[in-house]
């Protein structure tokens, strides 16, 4: 949308979440190579960051987090449910 030359393409959401990482990140690097925009970093096996000023809160990272430790992205609650569904609990 922003480099849209003729300002053809609108975002009707006005203030994107952006996505960071949280403690339990075990590195494994999916969130590197599924971002469109390059903003999630980290060497392997190492807590990740992702870059604030490139996220687009797109949440395709958290999608594909395996262990939920992406959050701020709109669908991370969704994710996060999901991931508890199929999780088995503790008795």
């Amino acid at each position: 949308m922003r480099k849209c030359p003729t300002k053809a393409v609108r975002d009707f959401i006005p203030q994107r979440p952006k996505a960071y990482i949280k403690d339990h990140c075990i590195g494994c690097l999916i969130c590197v190579k599924v971002c469109p925009v390059d903003a999630p970093s980290g060497e392997l096996k190492k807590l990740h960051t992702i870059d604030q000023t490139k996220c687009i809160g797109c949440g395709i990272c958290t999608a594909r987090c395996p262990v939920q430790a992406i959050d701020g992205t709109f669908n991370a609650a969704e994710m996060f449910a999901a991931a508890a569904k199929k999780t088995p609990q503790a008795a």
